[in-house]
């Protein structure tokens, strides 16, 4: 399993992970060549200091996930969630009297399972009169989009809907 990360929590392991290594060549080189004794809890330090200025630093933002925000919080640090999508208000309007309405969709993410097409024809006054959702092997979204418009004008012909 591949985990995929947002930008915030990213940057933060790369620079934990560089942090980490340069510390390691510090300590080794202080060590080999000055004769010192390293001082783990002063290379911890140092360690936590980089990743809260790398995270004051940068702009990314975090996945809006449980996961990723614990990992933030076990680095001490905020998450800075990213912005909600635009929200669009869409209504319902009524057909013409003797009218049917139809309203379909044709969906492929990506997966076998999740590719199909479905739709609802509805009076004038909002009852349902009819509905279908089919599933559909693997193809593209315009293949759903178009399986949904030849299906939807199928099965209003073959009720005699007309209008």
């Amino acid at each position: 399993m591949r985990v995929v990360f947002r930008t915030q929590l990213k940057a933060l392991w790369r620079v934990s992970i560089i942090t980490v290594f340069w510390v390691v060549w510090f300590l080794r080189n202080q060590v080999t060549f000055e004769g010192g004794k390293p001082i783990f809890t002063d290379a911890l330090s140092l360690i936590w200091r980089s990743v809260h200025e790398a995270d004051s630093l940068q702009s990314g933002t975090m996945k809006n996930s449980v996961d990723e925000l614990q990992t933030l919080h076990r680095l001490y640090v905020s998450g800075r969630p990213s912005k909600a999508p635009r929200i669009l208000e869409v209504n319902w309007r009524p057909s013409s009297p003797g009218c049917l309405k139809v309203s379909t969709d044709g969906a492929a993410f990506g997966s076998p399972d999740l590719a199909g097409y479905a739709g609802v024809f509805r009076t004038c006054r909002g009852f349902v009169k009819g509905c279908f959702a089919i599933p559909l092997g693997v193809c593209f979204a315009f293949e759903a989009e178009l399986a949904a418009a030849v299906h939807t004008i199928d099965y209003a012909w073959n009720f005699g809907w007309r209008r």
